[in-house]
């Protein structure tokens, strides 16, 4: 009996506020469809012993920029939108906020931490580095000697959606960190950085709220007064190059294979679609769902290659054209 020719491997990189939901909402005919997904995904029938009869068709991350929470609390507000715990297990998150984590114990440097209290759980401080973790209920003016020294010796600020801590007090000591201000004579010199968890411009926070500005004016506004050059920011998620390659590593395991189908799936064409995406070469699929506009299709340097109403209706397009190859 001839074995059953090889499927064209397929990656799909979802994102997920604004495509698979919008704060605990889902959006229209999300969790259906990502049960349909993950099921075809998963391949067909199961031979006696419990071996896949025919190999998985692809696999999926959730590939998000949310820097509010945590991976875990991230998947407990897909949980309370309704869909299953087997559809978004926790090792399918690949999230910009683990790799800035991971970006900054690299670095080795203290830093000031623009992040939400949950975000905040994911940076672990290394050995000799002890990073200031401000809170959004205390102002610098309240700190006491102790913390205002670990603030001043802070060499980095990381950034994030953090939109308690986004106010011109803890903003002008990030701009104080970044610009020297606190260096001592004597002190060796260091490269002082800012680290990104992305530089989305806006997003929206519920369904029928208006959008609200993200951490991207934010890092600007922090690079022009500090002089620092904006290539010199590290950005850690999307739309980055860096950030879609390592997602993909995680998903292949293995170095790319012939004629593999990478798929990203958002609705910001520049946040999720662009950049990285388009060197790549990946496939981007727009959703009119999120802080979508109408017209965002025909901006930024590439029309995305697809546009559907809704990941639901991706989904249905996708295996509706996979059933008739």
């Amino acid at each position: 009996m001839s074995a059953a020719p090889l499927r064209r491997p397929l990656h799909i990189l979802l994102d997920l506020s604004g495509t698979l939901h919008i704060g605990d909402t889902p959006t229209p005919g999300a969790v259906a469809a990502l049960g349909r997904l993950r099921a075809w995904l998963a391949g067909g029938s199961q031979q006696q012993g419990g071996s896949s009869a025919t190999p998985a068709r692809g696999s999926l991350r959730f590939c998000s920029n949310t820097t509010k929470a945590s991976p875990a609390k991230l998947r407990q507000t897909l949980l309370a939108a309704g869909f299953a715990p087997h559809d978004v297990p926790e090792a399918a998150l690949y999230t910009s906020l683990s790799a800035a984590a991971r970006a900054l114990a690299q670095l080795r440097q203290p830093a000031l931490l623009l992040l939400s209290p949950s975000a905040m759980e994911v940076v672990h401080d290394e050995p000799g580095t002890e990073h200031f973790r401000p809170s959004p209920k205390r102002l610098p003016a309240e700190l006491d000697a102790q913390e205002r020294r670990r603030l001043e010796a802070c060499t980095a600020v990381v950034v994030g959606l953090a939109p308690e801590l986004m106010r011109a007090e803890w903003l002008d000591e990030a701009f104080r960190v970044l610009s020297g201000e606190y260096a001592r004579p004597g002190e060796p010199s260091v490269e002082r950085r800012i680290i990104a968890t992305h530089r989305a411009n806006y997003f929206r926070p519920a369904p029928d709220a208006p959008l609200s500005m993200g951490p991207g004016p934010f890092i600007t506004a922090l690079e022009t007064a500090a002089r620092i050059d904006a290539k010199r920011t590290q950005v850690c998620g999307k739309p980055t190059a860096e950030f879609f390659q390592g997602c993909l590593r995680e998903m292949r395991g293995a170095e790319p294979l012939e004629g593999e189908r990478n798929i990203v799936i958002g609705d910001d064409v520049d946040a999720d679609l662009g950049d990285g995406a388009v060197a790549l070469g990946l496939e981007r699929v727009l959703v009119k769902t999120g802080k979508y506009r109408d017209g965002d299709e025909k901006r930024g340097a590439k029309p995305p290659d697809a546009l559907h109403d809704s990941f639901a209706a991706w989904v249905d397009s996708l295996l509706s054209q996979e059933s008739g190859q």
